[in-house]
């Protein structure tokens, strides 16, 4: 039985980039939990953060819904979205406006991107189909759906990723940790009053874009899986199991460390029994699961 009120809980903690084969090989058994595998997200087009989580929660590819790469930048920038159109139709796709928007920026002007669907679109995911069924529902950070700061780390890091070298690197992902243990403490929090509870991170997505290449690269891939399976389960997991909540852990793709980008796979894993072959499979899994009766 799920919680003391006869309501099913869920917690689902989203780690992005995670890989179920560097998991599996590392045996990192508390990410794994009870049933883990891999599902396919390669029908979706460019396999851009926003656009992949937007995707798995609304259970359907949202560029079919005219929600594409283009259409989320543009939304992400607010009234300035006119400068995406210029930079890709004007100045040309792969020139910058570092001058223009730093211009803005000090003007006050312009904001941190946030990508959040279109209200047709958010009416459509399982946060919200789990609202209307009653449920108490808390969620951090999700991409598509209500993050706030994430823009800030993925600029940050794009930035870093091109032209700054290690120590630069190794910073940034020392303050992402930071912040993922300032969201699963949240997290923990959440579990006394919510029902269904979705946190987003981060990591380890941002790390593979930093190291990917040589002996070195590797290992601190493999120190930063084992950091986040320590914290993940001691600041959040054990607490949620007492608790009798099922827990889903997913990622939106994995990293392919020989051609040095996301793969076509994201993980997932749950301590309930459930089966996911695409991105498309998971809202329906979180709401059966959450509509069946729970018994004694």
């Amino acid at each position: 039985m799920c919680g003391d009120n006869r309501k099913i809980k869920l917690l689902i903690l989203g780690l992005d980039g995670l890989d179920h084969k560097l998991v599996l090989r590392w045996d990192l058994t508390r990410l794994l939990q009870q049933f883990h595998g891999e599902f396919y997200v390669g029908s979706i087009s460019r396999l851009y953060t926003p656009l992949v989580w937007s995707s798995i929660l609304c259970g359907f590819n949202v560029e079919e819904k005219g929600y594409d790469y283009e259409k989320a930048a543009r939304m992400s920038m607010g009234k300035l979205g006119v400068l995406h159109v210029i930079k890709r139709y004007v100045v040309g796709e792969k020139k910058k406006m570092w001058l223009a928007r730093k211009l803005l920026k000090k003007l006050g002007l312009l904001e941190t991107p946030r990508y959040i669907m279109p209200k047709q679109l958010l009416k459509e995911t399982f946060l919200e189909k789990t609202i209307e069924l009653g449920y108490h529902v808390f969620a951090l950070e999700v991409p598509g759906y209500n993050e706030r700061i994430n823009g800030v780390f993925r600029l940050k890091g794009s930035k870093i990723a091109i032209s700054k070298g290690i120590k630069a690197k190794k910073s940034h992902v020392e303050e992402v940790k930071q912040d993922a243990i300032r969201r699963l403490t949240e997290a923990k929090k959440a579990l006394n009053n919510y029902d269904l509870i979705m946190c987003y991170m981060s990591l380890p997505d941002l790390a593979h874009h930093f190291f990917f290449k040589g002996v070195k690269s590797r290992i601190r891939i493999l120190t930063l899986y084992k950091w986040l399976e320590e914290n993940v389960n001691k600041i959040v997991l054990e607490h949620a199991y007492k608790l009798g909540f099922n827990v889903m852990i997913l990622s939106d793709h994995g990293f392919d460390m020989k051609k040095y980008d996301h793969s076509k796979y994201g993980f997932w894993s749950t301590n309930f029994q459930t089966e996911v072959k695409t991105f498309e499979d998971i809202k329906g899994c979180v709401l059966n699961l959450l509509q069946a009766k729970e018994v004694d």
